[in-house]
């Protein structure tokens, strides 16, 4: 946060008079942890902000009118995420004082300007030739369970938190029977998910299948799938990058959601089954999401070289990266 907007980190929270101090164990229950945080560090900011300012209110007009005021300061100062710092703020207050819902009219407005004035920059979506690419270029680096997991990811959909806190016990895969129906290969169970608690996602493909199946094999259910940090495989990922000469392409771990879902739609899956297999809620907001990512994919140029390399892999996608993995020994 700009020493503009607040100039001294040391203020009180409580010397600021407003009426959000109200919380619950309940009520912050249904939100995830790294959710509750942001919102709660984007509060403290404001109070602080307030503080500073010598700003007291008690009413919901006073703090809407000292929130969009602090959302134009963002604004103007040009801080770093402004826009997604306005809306944790916004929707944290709300959190705290749900009561106010309805209320906020002007600092609805200045969040509107804000997303107005600054667009959204998606993801670069990952292609999934290049997904191969890297994923071979992983295993041939020794690194075989972090390209099972690029693999994964894309496959399934997963954010980098849901891939790290994967369990064995979260893999399904038919021998166990776990369905009572031989219709699906193997299925992931993701325990905390950005959109709620215990939900699935389906494994289709045979080759992840198989190199899911090679490497939990005689391990006990309560370890980690993956041993390795979310900050670990970012590196490998991004180094993976580097050596296809891909580092000036905004590829990042969560381009394997959005190029996933963008490869199935383009391969025919509809809206509705992208919707379930990606845990979005709102059918509006995938059809969005997905029609962007279109776009934006339209204007990756991967060398045909990198594209040839994953077709190539991609032929028999699990024997190819046990070959690799095993050229490393």
């Amino acid at each position: 946060m700009s020493a503009s907007i607040i100039t001294s980190t040391s203020v009180l929270v409580s010397k600021t008079t407003m009426p959000l101090h109200i919380t619950t164990a309940l009520r912050s229950s249904i939100v995830v942890p790294s959710t509750l945080d942001v919102y709660e560090s984007a509060v403290n900011f404001f109070l602080q902000f307030c503080s500073y300012h010598l700003l007291s209110g008690t009413t919901s007009h006073e703090v809407d009118y000292y929130l969009s005021q602090y959302m134009e300061s963002l604004y103007q100062n040009s801080i770093s995420n402004g826009k997604q710092h306005a809306a944790n703020t916004l929707f944290g207050i709300i959190r705290r004082c749900p009561q106010y819902k309805l209320c906020f009219p002007l600092s609805r407005q200045s969040l509107k300007g804000f997303q107005k004035l600054i667009q959204s920059v998606s993801h670069t979506p990952l292609t999934y030739y290049t997904c191969v690419a890297m994923a071979a270029v992983m295993s041939k680096s020794g690194y075989f369970h972090r390209a099972i997991a690029l693999l994964l990811m894309f496959h399934c959909y997963l954010r980098v938190g849901e891939m790290e806190s994967l369990l064995i016990s979260d893999i399904a895969l038919p021998e166990q029977n776990r369905f009572g129906s031989n219709n699906i290969l193997s299925a992931l169970r993701i325990g905390k998910a950005k959109t709620g608690r215990n939900q699935t996602v389906s494994i289709t493909d045979t080759h992840i299948h198989i190199l899911l199946q090679s490497i939990i094999n005689n391990r006990s259910p309560t370890e980690k799938l993956f041993y390795f940090s979310a900050s670990s495989f970012t590196r490998t990922f991004h180094q993976s990058l580097s050596s296809l000469g891909l580092s000036h392409i905004k590829f990042v771990p969560h381009s394997c959601r959005h190029g996933g879902a963008t490869h199935d739609h383009i391969q025919g899956s509809s809206i509705e089954q992208i919707m379930l297999r990606g845990r979005w809620k709102s059918n509006e907001s995938a059809r969005t999401y997905i029609q962007s990512l279109r776009a934006v994919m339209l204007t990756v140029d991967i060398p045909i070289h990198i594209h040839t390399m994953g077709e190539t892999c991609a032929k028999d996608l699990s024997t190819n990266l046990f070959t690799l993995a095993l050229s490393q020994l």
